[in-house]
């Protein structure tokens, strides 16, 4: 056997990239004439493969379940007689299959977070677009209403979502770790502050694939940013690739995987209504792409990202600056559908603050 075995493809063959069932892997036959069987390497984490399956001389092979909460990496390689094996294949992923942490009731569907200018905080029980209750937090208002919340995600894997809040003029960043709609403890994050408010938490998502939700950041100067985190302790911070983008044009509105690669992806919107998706490779642009449509009016602005039709992909909420909400059905970066929510408007005062 060679040293390098060409031709050794690796697929994967699922209804969609988080969905419940059988998962199959597919790969093309190694051009080596003397491959004895294949090994299929399979692990939770990127490149560390902790189990090994020699399939025989099979090119396919299907996996009757597997544990969704954690996402599952996957190579092969072709093995002589001897056991003598090829350099792994190229990697797929499997996400994991996103836990109900834009849930805050016992549902298991996407919710809508709203917060009033005054400080008032309410959220609203959704049964795709149609709303079944709403309720007031507990507490139901923060006094200083310079703290806005930035984004939710489950910072303390309780499989809740939690929320992210920033100070606007002091620069302070917090967490509220809930359960449900009830604040079950709160903390300054390490460190508990950016002092210059220019800097602006966009975003709360896992960008290393490391199991950890974490921060991105854009500043009024176009710089954009992760903290790479340990729950609520910083682990590092980098800019992302490309680290800028013109000041005063793109704004972070969301993210989410649009492509089901396992990676999270980040959504922009343009102050002239362009919207726009960088589909990313961890904290690198792997390619950009304008959604479908592509621009809006400008009143329109996304505010949240939630599987509204629980159909597995991301679904973009907007708000109208009169207080229309809407919501686009994607599929990836297409429009596939769009419908006012029930109710369609709200009053002056209230934004959705998340999911994003």
């Amino acid at each position: 056997m060679r040293q390098c075995v060409l031709g050794l493809i690796l697929v994967m063959a699922v209804a969609t990239a988080v969905e419940a069932g059988p998962v199959t892997l597919r790969w093309d036959p190694s051009p080596e004439t003397d491959v004895a069987s294949y090994v299929l390497n399979v692990g939770t984490a990127p490149g560390v493969y902790t189990q090994k399956i020699n399939v025989g001389k099979t090119t396919s092979w299907t996996f009757p379940a597997l544990d969704e909460s954690v996402p599952h990496y996957f190579a092969v390689q072709a093995q002589n007689a001897a056991g003598l094996q090829s350099p792994v294949s190229n990697e797929v992923v499997l996400p994991a299959r996103p836990a109900a942490i834009k849930d805050f009731g016992t549902d298991g569907g996407d919710d809508i977070l709203w917060q009033h200018t005054d400080g008032w905080l309410s959220v609203w029980n959704m049964n795709q677009a149609h709303l079944l209750s709403a309720a007031l937090l507990s507490p139901a208002q923060v006094p200083d209403p310079n703290w806005r919340i930035a984004a939710t995600c489950d910072l303390n894997a309780d499989g809740r979502p939690d929320i992210v809040w920033r100070h606007r003029t002091a620069g302070w960043i917090a967490v509220w770790f809930m359960h449900g709609t009830q604040l079950a403890s709160d903390t300054l994050f390490n460190p508990g502050r950016v002092e210059d408010p220019r800097w602006r938490i966009v975003g709360c998502a896992d960008f290393d694939r490391d199991g950890q939700p974490d921060l991105l950041w854009q500043h009024d100067s176009g710089l954009i940013g992760v903290w790479l985190m340990n729950g609520t302790t910083l682990g590092t911070s980098l800019l992302l690739t490309p680290s800028q983008l013109p000041p005063d044009t793109w704004q972070v509105v969301g993210t989410g995987d649009l492509n089901a690669d396992g990676h999270t992806d980040i959504l922009w919107q343009h102050k002239g209504g362009w919207v726009s998706a960088w589909l990313m490779n961890d904290t690198v642009l792997r390619t950009a792409v304008l959604l479908t449509p592509a621009r809006v009016a400008p009143e329109w602005r996304i505010r949240g990202v939630a599987d509204v039709n629980q159909d597995g992909r991301p679904d973009l909420l907007w708000q109208n600056t009169n207080g229309y909400i809407s919501v686009w059905f994607m599929d990836g970066a297409t429009m596939v559908g769009g419908v006012l929510l029930d109710p369609p408007q709200v009053g002056a005062g209230w934004q959705i603050v998340g999911p994003k």
